[in-house]
């Protein structure tokens, strides 16, 4: 490791837990019914949104498995981490399983962290 590029390998995290957790718990409180997540992040390129799922299920939103349970839910949460959601343009698994939607509702936490709420067809 060199010393100057110590800041690389560990820069700070993008927002605080609190935030993360108050927007978490403004998901839940706007979305009542069965849901998925998915995440479109610009620092990663995974989708699955397991860090969301663990949050949004704390918050008290009734959290489904898309991939083992993909007909539980008609309503699927993509969180826009610093990134760019596009409805029918962004295109990952996660939003293929899901299948056809409308978007319902979009809700922002913050400026760079939004909830965009799908509703599938």
């Amino acid at each position: 490791m060199w010393p100057t590029r110590l800041p690389l390998y560990w820069p700070p995290a993008p927002r605080s837990l609190t935030e993360t957790q108050a927007c978490a718990q403004q998901i839940c409180q706007t979305i009542k019914v069965p849901l998925f997540v998915s995440v479109q992040a610009n620092n990663h390129a995974y989708h699955n949104g397991m860090e969301y799922q663990y949050l949004l299920r704390a918050a008290g939103c009734n959290m489904q498995d898309i991939v083992t349970q993909p007909d539980q839910a008609q309503h699927m949460v993509v969180v826009v981490d610093n990134s760019t959601y596009e409805h029918g343009k962004t295109a990952y698994n996660e939003l293929t399983l899901f299948g056809p939607s409308t978007v319902q509702e979009t809700i922002s936490c913050t400026p760079k962290l939004q909830a965009v709420i799908l509703k599938r067809l």
